[in-house]
């Protein structure tokens, strides 16, 4: 152990020692000099996070003008506190208008507002008010009669989201703080005031063909394909035609990232056709900004998402470069990009697409850097030229070579990757790295199949073989992810899982519910399909929770199909429904607990069951929406409980006060949508009553 110890605080002098001669010779103003841009970009991000968090950040934008003044570099030193000064004031701007919106959202209670629509989504539209900052304005599934670059007077109503009941799931307000969104307001009335020309027309524009394109790569009758659904996602970057299956499939892969359009696709598409034009025999001096504006058009018809503009601003700056015959360095591309981008959108800072495309182009620069002089396992010697070299070992350096680079490429971005996905989506995949290695064999001719399609699909025999060859590579990434992702820890929560003895109740809007009692233990019922893929399915994944059966209480909790979504994310989940129950009930015993469930009493079918959950000594009575009557039809002695959870039931509510004080309950939780049930002053006091809202967890 002092052998390791001594071997490691050696290592870590010499790299010490190694960084003060960087810095002592000169190294470090080399770097300055070759890449200017990089102190300014520093001192934007101190700025902005002194500005949404910690004030000590002004210190290090003190200390970034340290190495200026050491090399007497005082252009980038004066460019730094230039643009610090710039993002700091044009951030503050932002934050104030915000808090003005919000303030007079407050007093007036319905708030008018003026702007433009800037996006489209799926229950709403973001608007850009004319103050500065945005606002979302929610209303019903295509209700918003406002389309696009409209500029519109509308009033709503503000509404305060409730945060998630378990980070890791879905939070609203730190999606709109990331789109430097103020408030949302639920939609009440508004008109459109007229339709001025803007950048915004251009993305309608390119949405527009991207509908028109799709229905090349996506013909009707052909949109349950889970091959062409990837296919659309990858060529085209819509997610939205994409089944909520298959996405899981890609999450728990660690390859959600080919569904967005981002620097990977840019960088494909842009080899794509810079090999067909230059098929096409034109020369590089007129193929380089022939085929920046087809990237152009391609990023703007796939949505213009931030990764991928990033990619084109830096394609256009390493092309204009080369054009101008002056030198291009990377990380002052990369800089520049990042810089240009928080100029604009200071609160980019707190979007997880930014952070991650930078953050991972610039660990993947950095792996490449380190690795740049390892020489290959089945190089020749190093003496023999290489014209030398016999045919054999041309291919096998060139494939150890390939497999070098994409191991580096993949491992550097998963390791810098993983505290963002960590701080963000409280979640890891251990086996991504490895599963972005075999994916990117197959992306290249995916993207080439797609894109050839496109253009070429309307020659007879040629675009039927280009599309078959699509599918078949879509087929194959398919396979791949979902054999990565059916691996053992594939896709693991951050949080440590619950243990046996655990229970909770989760509301829902619209006075819904779901409770799990025990880990594994019973899950009481669990809504719709969309609630259950957006709600359920989230919160018992990074809760800790693995239920072992599945109770339906009622016709209401199934509606949709969410009991069978569950069975496709939980193999081996048993499904008991209510309908289906014993007339005597039935005994059910999981590691999380003994459970016992009684049916409806006779005469009322529809009726939902009665729950009684023992685990070591406790005892949990879940009533939930069953009527009195079932509740007086169980023997007294299992009325017994410590906890007892009532729901609500239309005629015969479960409110007497001697039915309650015979359980022996300690403590009374009521469902939202239950009527408080009168408590007499002879009632013990010991017992405590809980009424739940919307939009509530309740530990059992």
């Amino acid at each position: 152990m002092v052998r390791l110890l001594c071997a490691l605080f050696a290592a870590l002098w010499g790299y010490a020692v190694r960084a003060w001669d960087y810095v002592r010779y000169g190294g470090l103003r080399r770097f300055l000099l070759g890449a200017p841009l990089l102190l300014p970009l520093l001192a934007v991000l101190g700025s902005l996070m002194a500005l949404y968090g910690n004030t000590l950040w002004f210190a290090a934008v003190a200390a970034l003008l340290v190495p200026c003044a050491a090399y007497r570099l005082w252009r980038i030193g004066m460019c730094a506190v230039l643009c610090a000064a710039v993002a700091y004031l044009h951030g503050l701007d932002l934050e104030q208008q915000g808090r003005l919106l919000r303030d007079a959202a407050e007093q007036q209670g319905c708030l008018a507002v003026q702007g433009r629509v800037v996006r489209d989504l799926e229950r709403g539209c973001v608007l850009e008010t004319s103050a500065g900052p945005s606002v979302v304005l929610r209303g019903e599934r295509g209700g918003m009669p406002f389309s696009l670059g409209d500029d519109v007077e509308a009033r709503g109503i503000p509404v305060e989201q409730a945060p998630p009941p378990v980070p890791g799931m879905f939070d609203a307000a730190a999606w709109r703080r990331g789109q430097g969104i103020a408030l949302s307001l639920d939609y009440t009335e508004g008109r459109a005031t007229g339709h001025a020309l803007s950048l915004v027309d251009l993305r309608r524009a390119g949405l527009d063909i991207r509908r028109m394109l799709e229905k090349q790569l996506m013909p009707p009758g052909t949109e349950a394909d889970p091959r062409r659904q990837v296919l659309c996602a990858m060529v085209l970057g819509d997610k939205a035609a994409a089944a909520e299956d298959t996405m899981e499939g890609f999450r728990r892969g660690g390859c959600l990232h080919v569904f967005a359009v981002s620097g990977l696709h840019v960088a494909l598409v842009f080899g794509i056709f810079w090999k067909l034009l230059l098929f096409c025999r034109l020369r590089p001096a007129v193929a380089r900004p022939v085929v920046l504006l087809l990237v152009g058009a391609y990023v703007v018809c796939t949505g213009c998402a931030l990764p991928a503009f990033r990619a084109l601003l830096m394609l256009a700056v390493v092309l204009f470069g080369y054009m101008l015959r002056r030198r291009v360095g990377m990380a002052n591309t990369w800089s520049f990009a990042a810089l240009l981008v928080l100029l604009l959108e200071p609160f980019r800072i707190h979007d997880a697409g930014f952070l991650l495309s930078f953050t991972v182009y610039a660990g993947i620069c950095a792996g490449v850097f380190l690795c740049r002089h390892d020489r290959p396992l089945y190089a020749p010697d190093d003496y023999l030229p290489k014209r030398l070299w016999s045919p054999m070992q041309r291919f096998l350096s060139n494939r150890d070579s390939d497999l070098r680079a994409c191991a580096v490429v993949s491992v550097s971005a998963w390791l810098v990757s993983l505290p963002v996905t960590l701080c963000c989506f409280h979640a890891v995949t251990p086996w991504s790295a490895v599963a972005n290695m075999a994916v990117a064999a197959l992306l290249l001719p995916l993207m080439f199949c797609g894109i050839m399609t496109l253009l070429l699909g309307w020659v007879p025999l040629l675009g039927g073989a280009l599309d078959f060859c699509a599918l078949k590579c879509s087929g194959w990434l398919l396979a791949v992810v979902g054999a990565f992702g059916s691996l053992p820890g594939s896709y693991l929560p951050v949080h440590t899982p619950m243990p046996v003895d655990a229970a909770a109740v989760y509301t829902q809007r619209y006075g819904g519910s779901v409770c799990v009692l025990g880990n594994p233990g019973l899950l009481v019922n669990c809504g719709n399909e969309r609630t259950a893929s957006f709600h359920v399915r989230p919160w018992l994944f990074y809760s800790g929770f693995s239920p072992a059966a599945l109770l339906v209480t009622g016709k209401r909790a199934s509606l949709g199909g969410g009991a069978e979504y569950m069975c496709r994310q939980l193999p081996g989940l048993r499904v008991m429904h209510h309908d289906s129950l014993p007339q005597g009930g039935l005994r059910l015993t999981t590691p999380g607990g003994v459970f016992s469930v009684y049916p409806a009493a006779p005469g009322a079918r529809d009726s939902a069951p009665v729950v009684i959950w023992q685990q070591g000594g406790r005892r949990v009575l879940y009533v939930g929406d069953a009527p009195a009557d079932t509740l007086l039809s169980l023997p007294p002695e299992e009325l017994h409980a410590d906890t007892v959870i009532l729901g609500k039931h239309p005629l015969q509510p479960v409110q007497d006060p001697a039915l309650l004080r015979a359980t022996g309950a300690r403590r009374i939780i009521i469902l939202p949508g239950a009527e408080l049930p009168l408590v007499p002053a002879d009632f013990p006091p010991r017992v405590q009553i809980i009424r739940l809202h919307d939009d509530e967890v309740c530990a059992v």
